[in-house]
């Protein structure tokens, strides 16, 4: 039996961590504006060591390979931001039509139920479907994550500085712990962090990429917008892929009707489910080893926290945390807590 005292001793610490938790988050949430772009610089740094590793796997030297590499960044960035930028631009402009438009297909809806015996009030729909609200979100979101990398020249300068430094500092990792074991976990942690971001990425890429493809032949207005918000919103998990699919869906009821709206629908269904139920668990060939109830929550909490931005690094940030304490001797049992339940049954059969 488990002591009183021992109980007591396990009581306070479970209190101290938890008070000692309130603060940090209060730290790290008044800290946003310097801590978002130093994140966003380390995972765009594990990225681009994806890149350099393919790089060095055909010999090219690694100060060269880091020039390409930097420069391949500079450029998709500064391609992104004008891009992203402009569509919200032409978007913005156009909307006051648009909520014009959907007043008229309000007023024409409600006139075709009455005739049918369906007596709706155009108020009850707006209450329940108000476009302005939508927008608003759909386009302040999208605002926020271009703010977050809006700050380039900190970002890439501090991506430059970790590539440079990245062969040294896992040599100086074993020199400050001197222990082989917590070296490897290191390594193997990064590695791991750099395959998803990788794969998370090239997907992203290919939904943006069909998602444009498909609007674009039904003739809905922006293709080039939806592209982008559903390649952005494809890393928020679970959540960000309806978030992307609305505002082009209510864009077809305005411009093209309500059939072509649920063919919009089904289209954004389809290819949200194929990358993520095929293309993505082909590509990384395992499960991420956490519970997609901590990662519904781990997206709320970081959106809380650092917003937009903090939804984007989400599942990379509750990565790191569930291996940290893992390996934490007093939190094991939170690391195991967050995991899912593939997780579970290798570390059974590995304890077999």
């Amino acid at each position: 039996m488990i002591s009183v005292k021992t109980k007591e001793i396990f009581i306070t610490k479970l209190l101290i961590s938890i008070a000692s938790l309130v603060i940090v988050v209060a730290g790290i949430k008044a800290a946003s504006t310097v801590l978002i772009p130093i994140t966003i610089a380390i995972f765009l740094a594990l990225f681009s060591l994806a890149l350099l590793k393919g790089f060095s796997k055909i010999k090219v030297p690694k100060f060269l390979a880091i020039i390409i590499v930097m420069g391949v960044l500079i450029l998709s960035i500064v391609l992104f931001i004008d891009l992203l930028r402009s569509s919200i631009v032409d978007f913005n402009n156009a909307l006051p039509e648009y909520k014009a438009k959907f007043n008229t297909v309000v007023s024409s809806t409600t006139s075709y139920l009455s005739s049918k015996g369906i007596n709706v009030s155009e108020n009850k729909i707006y209450e329940f479907f108000t476009l302005d609200q939508m927008m608003d979100f759909f386009l302040k979101s999208l605002k926020g994550i271009m703010g977050t990398v809006s700050n380039i020249v900190l970002v890439l300068v501090l991506v430059m500085f970790i590539l440079f430094e990245s062969t040294a500092f896992s040599k100086k990792f074993q020199f400050a712990f001197k222990d082989s074991e917590k070296a490897k976990h290191f390594s193997k942690t990064s590695e791991e962090i750099q395959k998803y971001i990788l794969i998370k990425s090239i997907t992203s890429f290919i939904t943006g990429i069909l998602v444009y493809c498909f609007v674009l032949f039904l003739g809905l207005d922006f293709p080039a917008l939806w592209g982008i918000s559903a390649f952005l919103f494809n890393y928020i998990p679970i959540i960000g892929s309806i978030v992307a699919s609305i505002p082009p869906i209510l864009l077809a009821i305005i411009q093209l009707g309500f059939g072509d709206a649920g063919i919009v629908a089904i289209g954004y269904v389809l290819i949200n489910w194929g990358v993520s139920y095929f293309i993505e668990p082909l590509m990384m060939g395992k499960n991420l080893g956490i519970s997609p109830l901590v990662v519904i929550l781990s997206v709320f909490f970081w959106g809380w926290v650092w917003g937009p931005a903090g939804m984007l690094l989400s599942v990379p940030l509750m990565m790191v945390i569930k291996i940290l304490l893992v390996h934490s001797k007093d939190f094991y049992w939170v690391g195991i807590l967050m995991g899912d339940s593939a997780s579970l049954k290798n570390k059974a059969q590995n304890k077999e």
